[in-house]
C-alpha cells in the first residue's frame, strides 16, 4: 500500500511535529510584525460595531483589503477574500498551538491586522447589493471559523507521526547502509593486505613445505 508523500515543510506538519515531541515553541507568523501588540493579547477596544447604513454600493467597490462575508463565488475571487485567507493561514500554526482561551484572542489579532491596512469585513444585502459593516463581534467569529478549517488536530498529529515514521526509517536504512559500506570496506582493506603480502607469491599463496 502506497501513501501520498508529506511535505515536511507544510507548516501544520511542523507544527504537528512540535506537538510531538514536546516543543512548544512555534515561529510567530510574519503578519504579527504589522501590529504593536501580542498577538495573544490584542487590545479589546476600540470595536467596530455593525453599521445601518451602507458603506458600499456595489462589489466594484470594494478595497483590496476589504473581506466580504458570505457565500457564493463573489468570496472566493474578491482580492481582499484572498489576501485574509492568506493571513489566516500564516496564524494557523500559531492557532495549533495556542490554549484554548487564547485562539479567540488570535482571531481578534487578524481582525485588527486587516483594519489596521484599511479593510473592512462587509456583507452584501441581496435585495439591494449594497455592502454594510458587519463589526467586529461577527468579523473574528468568522475568522475563528477560518482558522479551524483544514486544521484538524488529530489529522495533523497523524501526518506528523508519519513523517516521524518515515524520518525514522530512513535513518535505519542509512545506518544500516552505512554499516554495509563499513563491512565491505573492511573486506576489502584485508583482501588488499593478504594479497599484498609477502606469503603470497604470483601462483597464490606459498606452501609450508
Amino acid at each position: 500500500k502506497t501513501t501520498a508523500p508529506i511535505d515536511p515543510n507544510d507548516p501544520t506538519i511542523t507544527t504537528g511535529v512540535s506537538i510531538l515531541t514536546g516543543n512548544t515553541h512555534v515561529a510567530p507568523p510574519e503578519s504579527a510584525q504589522e501590529v504593536d501588540f501580542d498577538i495573544h493579547k490584542p487590545p479589546m477596544k476600540p470595536t467596530t460595531k455593525e453599521s445601518s447604513r451602507p458603506l458600499c454600493n456595489s462589489i466594484s467597490d470594494l478595497s483590496t483589503h476589504d473581506v466580504l462575508l458570505g457565500r457564493g463565488g463573489g468570496t472566493n475571487t474578491q482580492v481582499g477574500n484572498r489576501h485574509f485567507r492568506t493571513l489566516v493561514t500564516d496564524f494557523q500554526p500559531t492557532y495549533l498551538m495556542a490554549k484554548r482561551k487564547e485562539k479567540p484572542l488570535l482571531a481578534r489579532s487578524i481582525v485588527l491586522i486587516i483594519r489596521k491596512r484599511g479593510g473592512r469585513f462587509l456583507k452584501k444585502d441581496d435585495h439591494t447589493g449594497r455592502l454594510y459593516e458587519v463589526g467586529d463581534e461577527k468579523a473574528e467569529a468568522k475568522t475563528s471559523q477560518a482558522l479551524r478549517e483544514g486544521l484538524d488536530v488529530r489529522a495533523t498529529k497523524s501526518a506528523a507521526n508519519a513523517l516521524l515514521k518515515q524520518e525514522k526509517e530512513a535513518k535505519k536504512r542509512n545506518k544500516k547502509a552505512a554499516a554495509a559500506a563499513r563491512r565491505s570496506g573492511k573486506q576489502r582493506r584485508d583482501n588488499e593486505a593478504y594479497y599484498g603480502s609477502p606469503g603470497y607469491g604470483p601462483e597464490g599463496p606459498a606452501t609450508p613445505y
